[in-house]
């Protein structure tokens, strides 16, 4: 799937840019297709749909090659034969690979997954929201287009395909059993 990142920059032509002619930051709108993982892969789906905005600032090496510092935040609704509700704070490095658009990068990421835990205590059905905390990171590989709609602004579609995994290391559960051993979530954005 193709995103769009709108990317503020400097000029461009400059011919012994300093340091901070070389910064510029960007801010976009991400949306993912997403792998379920082993534990919670007892439904009919497999995948979902994550959405996450993010930002970062972006040190200009030369004309192709630039390295990318950001922050996330991504959310999503997972319906199995439960709902389960995710949300996940991230922060990435991005590193040129090649002249041509290709970058590889690594995200540390935090997670909180909530859900309704249906359990029996002294004879009687009762409900929880349970919320799961996890912690994790990721490798991704991106190609990116730069396309150059104005002196100061492009338009940077890109494709991303990115492997991460979490591990849970606190919940609220009263049964205590452990949800997250680990979700994994192969992404393709």
């Amino acid at each position: 799937m193709y995103v769009f990142l709108i990317c503020f920059m400097f000029q461009d032509d400059l011919k012994n840019p300093s340091f901070f002619e070389r910064l510029h930051y960007s801010i976009g709108y991400l949306g993912g297709v997403c792998n379920i993982g082993p534990i919670l892969t007892s439904s009919e789906k497999s995948f979902y749909f994550l959405n996450s905005i993010e930002g970062s600032i972006i040190y200009a090496l030369n004309e192709k090659s630039e390295i990318d510092i950001g922050i996330g935040y991504g959310w999503a609704k997972i319906e199995t034969y439960d709902e389960y509700n995710l949300r996940k704070m991230y922060f990435y490095i991005i590193v040129p690979f090649s002249d041509i658009g290709i970058s590889i990068g690594g995200e540390f990421l935090f997670s909180k997954l909530y859900y309704i835990e249906s359990y029996y205590q002294g004879g009687q059905m009762k409900e929880l929201s349970v919320v799961s905390d996890g912690i994790g990171g990721g490798i991704f590989v991106r190609y990116l287009w730069k396309i150059k709609v104005s002196k100061d602004k492009n338009i940077e579609p890109f494709a991303l395909l990115k492997a991460s995994e979490y591990y849970e290391y606190h919940n609220n559960s009263p049964s205590g059993k452990n949800l997250m051993y680990p979700l994994l979530d192969y992404t393709e954005e």
